[in-house]
């Protein structure tokens, strides 16, 4: 004689079933998950690459303030100082080995040093505050003073010391030539400690006594120029000869900066010994 199953242990083994069969479903799609995760970190941790095929890191967070207050560390912010834009990130210890202050030429903004990731690759280095100013290209030697001392006094993103390097491509050398020809020297050797004009053509209209006069005291200058711009190669060597400059030619045209930016990255490290 035989009992068949009753209705009531009939449903307790499905729902059993039911059960077994949705936690393994569960656990399938955490699975999943995590692995998703993982690889999502991966490439981004990865970053990406650039034009010559290094990879570097992803582009620091910007945060927009209106003005910045203190030095950042670890993250770009974005500010304004006397109607003059800028993004600013500082060095990753509690004072920077260099201020270094990008200007651009006629063509360009604060923008393109952030998306050639030129900007990414010197405060990446962590030893450096880094500053790209939107100075209109007509500004004079005066006007490139006040700002920086509104930065270094007023907003307190550059040392008050003073040494900076300030990096001018183009027409933005307007500023530093304009100093030279008619602004006090002492003080221009005390705030500018390195000079990067980038083939500026206003180098032509430099009063040579006064070039004379800066190398009486060891300015120090580094000029750099495209193997396809006759006129930066022009400029840079009259700074080689009637200021002692140094010079430092790289394949490209007048702003070959923005197509190599591990090169000349690495370059300026190098150069800044940081």
């Amino acid at each position: 004689y035989s009992m068949s199953a009753s209705p009531m242990t009939t449903i307790s083994s499905a729902r059993k079933k039911s059960d077994s069969n949705s936690f393994h479903l569960w656990l399938r799609g955490f699975f999943l998950l995590a692995c998703c995760g993982l690889l999502v970190f991966f490439v981004l941790s990865a970053g990406t690459p650039d034009n010559d095929g290094e990879r570097i890191p992803e582009a620091a967070k910007v945060v927009t303030v209106k003005t910045a207050g203190a030095r950042s560390t670890g993250h770009l912010i974005e500010g304004s100082l006397n109607g003059v834009d800028y993004y600013h990130c500082g060095a990753h210890t509690d004072e920077p080995e260099r201020d270094v202050i990008l200007l651009h030429g006629a063509k360009f903004t604060k923008e393109d040093w952030k998306k050639s990731r030129i900007m990414d690759r010197l405060c990446g280095n962590g030893k450096l505050s880094v500053t790209a100013l939107d100075l209109p290209v007509q500004a004079d030697g005066k006007t490139l003073q006040k700002l920086l001392n509104a930065l270094a006094v007023g907003e307190g993103l550059l040392s008050p010391e003073g040494y900076y390097v300030v990096v001018t491509p183009s027409a933005s050398g307007k500023s530093i030539v304009d100093w030279i020809n008619t602004g006090d020297l002492d003080k221009l050797v005390e705030m500018v400690g390195l000079w990067i004009p980038i083939a500026s053509p206003a180098i032509e209209t430099a009063n040579v006594d006064r070039l004379h006069a800066l190398q009486q005291q060891s300015w120090p200058v580094l000029a750099l120029y495209g193997d396809q711009d006759s006129m930066g190669k022009k400029v840079s060597e009259r700074l080689q000869k009637e200021l002692g400059a140094k010079v430092k030619e790289f394949p490209g045209p007048h702003p070959f900066y923005f197509g190599m930016a591990e090169t000349f990255s690495t370059y300026l490290l190098k150069e800044l010994k940081v």
